[in-house]
């Protein structure tokens, strides 16, 4: 794989456990030695994952002391020039999420009703 890919495949799992709640403003992101070991890259590869995400406002921090979720911005407070696609809607995306959890929970039921019926 490569590095190109590999930091955005790596910023994007930190903003699917941001947007999921696993991540919650001023949570520490996990070091960048452990990111290294987990994803099996580069500390410059997660270095540059970290930089996307602080770039994006997702993130505050590092050079030294540690990587922390940021506090989203309040719509008003965020630049015109940004408000048009820079920002994700964490509560909506959270609502979707939800959403999509409950009807793969219903279909994995559905789907254990059906094998029993078949066996």
């Amino acid at each position: 794989m490569s590095d190109t890919s590999a930091y955005k495949r790596i910023a994007e799992h930190i903003r699917r456990q941001i947007a999921n709640g696993e991540l919650l403003p001023g949570d520490r992101i996990p070091s960048q030695e452990d990111l290294s070991a987990r994803h099996g890259v580069s500390r410059t590869t997660v270095r540059q994952a970290l930089s996307m995400l602080e770039h994006d406002g997702l993130i505050q921090g590092g050079k030294g002391a540690p990587a922390i979720v940021r506090a989203l911005p309040a719509a008003e407070d965020i630049p015109e020039s940004r408000q048009e696609s820079e920002y994700v809607d964490l509560g909506t995306l959270r609502a979707e999420i939800a959403e999509i959890h409950d009807v793969v929970r219903d279909l994995n039921t559905r789907l254990t009703e059906l094998r029993r019926l078949l066996s």
